[in-house]
């Protein structure tokens, strides 16, 4: 402001000479100054409008309030899809583990229904569980089993059982666990592995969420 006023101070001479002409000069400015002014003022009110109305077509509508709790709503429902009720808990693991232990490590099959998505999961801890324990585990899909049970889980054991030595590690570890099984006996087969876990679906309400 200083520098202005002395500026002006040197030219005054000049400004009081034509007097007129400048302030219509200084007019001109003013209004040219306010109209740009008025223009950026409603460029930003036309871009918050914009944006506004954009927020609404995503939101449907809804004020930054409803939109929380919509999207509250929605992560609360992909969180209980995303949660399975029959992965084993921590607790499960290690009464299983201490049950497995006084067993010598063996061999088993650990497969699920080829259409069960549900099942995905626990077949994967379930393997991770057995290989950690020092056990030799192969995977597997089956193309369904007849009349599977309510929970979803039947542990085949291909007869005679003398040759099934790591039958009675594997029972005991569930039963330690409170896994629910069905025990199932087959026929002797080479294409059959002596010892396999199955997973399928489960009974709508059998697995509490």
């Amino acid at each position: 402001m200083g520098a202005f006023l002395e500026q002006l101070q040197k030219v005054w001479p000049l400004v009081s000479q034509a007097g007129w002409q400048f302030a219509t000069l200084a007019a001109a400015i003013f209004f040219a100054g306010w109209l740009l002014g008025r223009f950026m003022s409603n460029e930003r009110i036309e871009t918050l409008k914009e944006r506004i109305e954009a927020y609404k077509e995503k939101t449907g509508g809804a004020t930054p309030e409803q939109a929380s709790a919509r999207i509250a709503e929605l992560e609360r429902r992909l969180d209980e899809a995303a949660y399975d009720p029959r992965l084993l808990k921590p607790d499960q693991l290690a009464k299983m583990a201490k049950a497995l232990s006084g067993y010598p490590a063996g061999q088993l099959m650990v497969s699920r229904d080829a259409g069960s998505a549900e099942s995905i999961k626990v077949q994967a801890q379930v393997v991770k569980f057995f290989k950690d324990q020092g056990w030799s585990v192969k995977t597997g899909a089956t193309m369904g089993i007849s009349n599977p049970p309510p929970s979803g889980i039947v542990l085949f054991c291909r007869e005679p059982v003398a040759l099934t030595i790591n039958m009675p590690a594997v029972r005991a570890a569930l039963d330690a666990g409170g896994v629910p099984y069905e025990m199932r006996f087959t026929k002797p087969h080479p294409q059959v592995e002596a010892l396999q876990l199955n997973f399928s679906d489960a009974e709508d309400g059998f697995w509490p969420r």
